[in-house]
């Protein structure tokens, strides 16, 4: 697995986006409208994509360690569920179907109360950013210098 150099930076931002996650998951399942929007006048953040939140915080935290074998295959598995995460409900908005994903945790009565076609759907734009945050994961793990480099144009893209 591809490792960088240690950055403060890095570990604040997993820890600041495992924390941002955490929060609205609570909010979610105690039903606290407070909770599940970082902004009040936005859209509410939705369950799934709190949980891509941790995951990813997870994940960019496991790259600010020395991890043996097991962190690896951690690191490979966390960032292949984002990568087929986003890739899922990004195909759902471009298909046009259901796949089932959307409220299979906790269901979206805000949503569903302003009918909305699929409540819980996280937005494509966002799904699209966990594709390619998963994807350039992915790729940080191989031994490659241009898939290095191609993970690394798929991270300018999410930040743009």
């Amino acid at each position: 697995m591809y490792c960088p150099q240690k950055s403060k930076a890095v570990s604040i931002i997993g820890l600041l986006c495992i924390i941002t996650g955490t929060l609205v998951i609570i909010g979610w399942v105690f039903n606290l409208p407070g909770l599940q929007t970082i902004f009040p006048q936005y859209v509410s953040m939705k369950f799934n994509t709190a949980m891509l939140f941790i995951l990813l915080g997870i994940a960019l935290l496991l790259t600010q360690f020395q991890i043996n074998k097991y962190g690896s295959l951690l690191f490979i598995l966390i960032s292949s569920i984002v990568t087929l995460a986003g890739i899922v409900s990004l195909s759902q908005d471009v298909f046009h179907f259901n796949a089932g994903i959307d409220q299979l945790f906790i269901t979206d009565k805000a949503a569903i109360a302003r009918q909305y076609p699929f409540p819980g759907r996280m937005a494509a734009n966002v799904s699209a950013c966990f594709a390619l945050s998963g994807l350039a994961f992915l790729g940080f793990c191989l031994k490659n210098r241009y898939v290095h480099v191609l993970a690394q144009y798929c991270l300018h893209l999410v930040t743009a």
